[in-house]
């Protein structure tokens, strides 16, 4: 099983690579909270970062998503019994 991090900031997803991206995610948000508020890079896709405003008022979730090592990766087609492929 492999455990997949995103970051959702005001209802917008940011995608976390490794467990190393989540404990920076969280110092830098907190340090940003303590200072009365501050722009924070966060990942925004494979080569694209997005500066976020964090505040005291940002809603903030960090979540963990465990997925099986078998489940094809999302944006791959796939296929129904019927041989009918579908996207995910």
């Amino acid at each position: 099983m492999t455990t997949r991090h995103q970051l959702v900031i005001n209802g917008h997803t940011y995608p976390l690579v490794d467990d190393a991206q989540v404990v920076d995610a969280k110092r830098t948000i907190l340090t940003a909270i303590h200072d009365g508020g501050a722009f924070v890079e966060v990942p925004a896709g494979s080569i694209t970062t997005a500066e976020v405003l964090i505040t005291s008022a940002t809603s903030i979730v960090i979540e963990h998503i465990d997925v099986p090592d078998s489940a094809p990766e999302e944006g791959a087609p796939s296929s129904d019994s019927d041989g009918t492929e579908f996207w995910l």
